[in-house]
C-alpha cells in the first residue's frame, strides 16, 4: 500500500469515527477530540481547510451565498486558515463546558 493509501484510508477512518461521534452529542464529541484519534482528526481537518481554501472560495456556491459573499470581503482564505489554525492547536482544557440548565427553572 503507498503512503497516500494510507493516509486515505486513515482519513476516512478518522471521518466515520467523527460522523458517529457527533451524532452522540457535544460532551462525547468534546470527549473524543480530546483523544489521540480525536486530535490526529483535528490536524487533518485543519490540514484540509489551509490547503482547501482557495479552491473553495472559487466554488460558485461560495460567490452565489451571502455568508460566502461576507467571508470573502473580510479575506476568506485568511479567515478559513485562521480557523483551522484554532481547531488544529485547540486542547480540551480550554473549552469551557456546556452546563444544562434546562431543568432548574423556579417557577414563581
Amino acid at each position: 500500500m503507498e503512503i497516500s493509501e494510507k493516509a486515505l484510508d486513515e482519513g476516512r477512518k478518522l471521518f466515520a469515527e467523527a460522523k458517529e461521534i457527533l451524532g452522540s452529542g457535544a460532551e462525547a464529541t468534546r470527549a473524543w477530540l480530546a483523544t489521540p484519534q480525536g486530535k490526529r482528526f483535528r490536524q487533518l481537518f485543519a490540514r484540509v481547510l489551509i490547503l482547501g481554501s482557495p479552491f473553495i472560495f472559487r466554488m460558485r456556491m461560495m460567490k452565489l451565498s451571502p455568508v460566502g459573499r461576507m467571508i470573502e470581503f473580510a479575506g476568506g482564505a485568511a479567515v478559513l486558515i485562521k480557523l483551522a489554525e484554532i481547531i488544529r492547536d485547540w486542547e480540551p482544557e480550554t473549552f469551557p463546558k456546556v452546563v444544562d440548565t434546562s431543568g432548574t427553572r423556579r417557577n414563581g
